[in-house]
């Protein structure tokens, strides 16, 4: 049986179900619309993200500072790094 010939010898949607599926699906989608996702983070929990990033920076500028980025080997690793965030960001 080819796939041809379920769909001619199948009985539309509609009809077996009392001609109320695009009822049933309009309601559905109309209830989906009005439900929202909410989400609460601590000042806590925001203030250890804050710091967290501080310390990255701090260990980023260290680096600098000491000329760890001039090595031709770390270079070709941060460049490669964000050529791949980029080639991700465009869905590559």
């Amino acid at each position: 049986m080819t796939i041809s010939t379920i769909i001619s010898n199948a009985a539309p949607v509609s009809s077996m179900r009392g001609g109320r599926v695009g009822e049933e699906r309009r309601g559905a989608v109309a209830a989906h619309e009005t439900i929202r996702d909410r989400v609460s983070v601590s000042g806590r929990a925001l203030a250890l993200n804050a710091a967290d990033d501080a310390r990255k920076l701090d260990v980023i500028r260290e680096r600098v500072r000491r000329g760890y980025y001039l090595d031709g080997y770390v270079t070709e690793q941060v460049v490669d790094s964000v050529a791949r965030e980029i080639e991700a960001a465009l869905g590559r």
